[in-house]
């Protein structure tokens, strides 16, 4: 694992560098200022990371990934309106992968909006099944608005049919609230 770490330090201090000369060299490309914001996400510097981010998506401003880095910065400083600015414009460009939404659901958690954070928790699980820290934030959002527990149920077409029947058995017995969960497991390599 160290030599590992002192390999990835190794490259990090490499490619700011370049990432940077890049950047001088190609002022109105997006890429550059992207890159050295993923570079300052491995380093730790969110300071760095969001005014690159923000570089990125200023000359980018259809490009996800930069609206979603610069949402993820800015909600880790404490700058909630900017990081909901950025997670908007996220999910205007239509993400897939659900991040703008759980982003938005972290915003109004912190807000004590719970309600309004199950309901885009909710949708971004639908966008990305097994997005485990969604889940986390899910429980949170539901215990927010006093659930004594949340029951999540893993879901598979190679599981049997009574597993499921008997999860739905199960939560309707304890009158809990309830999440099935798809483990997408037949869609990952080497199933």
């Amino acid at each position: 694992v160290l030599a590992r770490r002192k390999d990835l330090e190794l490259r990090l201090e490499v490619a700011e560098p370049l990432l940077r000369q890049a950047r001088r060299l190609q002022p109105n490309d997006f890429r550059w200022p992207y890159c050295l914001a993923l570079l300052y996400s491995f380093e730790g510097d969110p300071e760095a990371g969001l005014e690159n981010a923000r570089r990125s998506a200023e000359l980018a401003p259809d490009h996800l990934a930069s609206h979603l880095r610069r949402g993820d910065f800015a909600y880790e400083l404490g700058l909630e309106d900017e990081a909901r600015r950025a997670y908007e414009r996220a999910r205007e460009l239509d993400d897939p992968s659900g991040a703008a939404l759980y982003g938005l659901a972290r915003l109004a958690l912190d807000e004590g909006e719970a309600q309004a954070a199950v309901g885009m928790l909710e949708q971004a699980l639908e966008r990305q099944p097994p997005g485990s820290v969604i889940h986390y934030h899910l429980g949170v959002a539901h215990r927010a608005l006093g659930d004594d527990a949340l029951a999540v149920t893993a879901v598979s077409p190679s599981y049997p049919a009574t597993h499921r029947e008997m999860a739905e058995r199960v939560v309707a017995d304890h009158g809990l609230a309830h999440r099935f969960v798809d483990t997408a497991e037949m869609a990952r390599e080497g199933y």
